[in-house]
């Protein structure tokens, strides 16, 4: 069985999208699950409605930028991963895909921050083992 560690929240800019939360564990996959509750239920969809692949090794950290409207994630294979939501046409709106990989660290990724006012506005950061910082302006 997985365990499941992180559970960063997207919340909907607009009523009639979905709400999500991101979880994250000992895999390589990230699984989005909605909190919109089933047609005609009171529950939640157990099934997830998205799973985000493209690390290799598991993932140890995740943060949601509402500014932003994007997703990163942090794993051991020392790489940070920026996701963004791709629903218009000229997108194929085809869901969550990886945007951008960084690709700096030398070991693995364990925190992921988005920066979202003040000087760094627009900036990532990241913190792995060896060197405690890495600032990624996008």
């Amino acid at each position: 069985m997985e365990m499941v560690r992180l559970l960063p929240y997207y919340y909907a800019q607009a009523k009639e999208e979905e709400e999500y939360i991101a979880s994250g564990g000992n895999s390589t996959v990230i699984l989005l699950h909605s909190l919109n509750p089933r047609q005609g239920e009171h529950k939640l969809d157990p099934e997830p409605r998205q799973a985000l692949i493209g690390h290799s090794l598991n993932v140890s950290t995740l943060e949601y930028s509402f500014k932003r409207q994007k997703l990163i994630s942090g794993s051991w294979d020392k790489t940070a991963r920026i996701w963004s939501n791709s629903t218009s046409e000229e997108e194929d709106g085809q869901g969550w895909k990886c945007e951008m990989v960084l690709e700096e660290h030398e070991e693995a990724v364990w925190g992921v921050l988005g920066i979202d006012s003040g000087p760094s506005d627009g900036c990532w950061l990241t913190s792995s083992g060896t060197f405690p910082f890495f600032s990624f302006a996008i």
